[in-house]
């Protein structure tokens, strides 16, 4: 095998190491661009080509070899250099790459952008949306926010912003179903969404309660559980800082409260991050802690 600088497959490398990192074939066509299918192929080339097992498991549930966990480090750290290195000799003026968890960015960044961009009006936030976890501030964001454990790349400047507290909330029209003494009254349907899909019975852990039954309803996205719950639909298990605005503008009740969970919403950084990013995190910051 001979594979020199001039021949590298560096699209089929790109395809793998997007596939390495976020888990799924669908999660790196996304990132990149791309049909599943296509993924699928530009790997299926590679092993071809290093004549090696990159991915092993049945075909509806693959997972990446130890030869491929070796191949996706060095190539996810060469790619990281080249960003890196763009990004040093490219940067945009005036502009701030931000990549935050979806809900929260509907339900809490949106709509206090708009004091950012009245403080600073020469610096624009361009938002991504991205739930997925990050084991290293990656691609073109200067910034990113995410809850639960920290990514392992050492070198990210971390900063905390909201403690994640959890209780259960539902539309001001059940608060009479509330007055008994089950912390969990009977009449509304439980709701739950498959990006949280512990959330109810770790609620049911940290109140001294026995595990929930199976009968839920499911939702594929947060803001979609909210809004059904805001409806009138059911009750759910949910972050306080996601149904902040809709608990006080009456538009859903917390009978119970909320107790922090043990994780914290964090802005991630790069160790040399531009003023204007340090600017941001530092406006990020003070809006947590108001």
């Amino acid at each position: 095998m001979n594979i020199e600088r001039r021949t590298l497959p560096l699209n089929a490398l790109r395809a793998f190491e997007s596939f390495a990192r976020l888990g799924t074939m669908a999660a790196a066509a996304r990132e990149l661009g791309v049909t599943h299918s296509a993924i699928s192929r530009q790997i299926a080339q590679l092993e071809h080509l290093l004549d090696t097992r990159l991915l092993t498991g049945p075909r509806n549930l693959r997972s990446v070899s130890p030869d491929g966990m070796t191949l996706a480090r060095r190539t996810g750290e060469a790619l990281d250099l080249i960003e890196d290195g763009l990004r040093a000799l490219a940067p945009t003026p005036g502009i701030i790459d931000l990549s935050c968890l979806g809900t929260l960015a509907m339900r809490w960044l949106i709509p206090r952008l708009q004091d950012f961009q009245h403080r600073h009006p020469l610096l624009k936030v361009r938002l991504t949306t991205d739930d997925a976890p990050i084991a290293r501030l990656s691609g073109p964001s200067d910034v990113a926010i995410r809850v639960g454990p920290l990514p392992a790349d050492d070198s990210l400047t971390i900063t905390p912003l909201i403690p994640d507290a959890t209780g259960l909330v539902a539309a001001p029209q059940h608060a009479w179903l509330f007055d008994v003494p089950s912390l969990i009254p009977p009449g509304i349907p439980r709701l739950a969404t498959r990006t949280r899909p512990n959330a109810w019975t770790d609620w049911c852990a940290a109140q001294g309660l026995g595990p929930p039954d199976d009968d839920v309803t499911w939702y594929e996205h947060f803001y979609f559980l909210l809004q059904a719950v805001t409806s009138g639909l059911g009750m759910t298990v949910a972050p306080e800082v996601l149904v902040r605005d809709d608990l006080a503008a009456g538009k859903l009740i917390a009978p119970h409260g909320f107790a922090p969970n043990g994780h914290i919403y964090h802005a991630l950084t790069h160790p040399r991050a531009t003023p204007e990013v340090i600017l941001f995190v530092d406006w990020l910051s003070r809006l947590a802690h108001n």
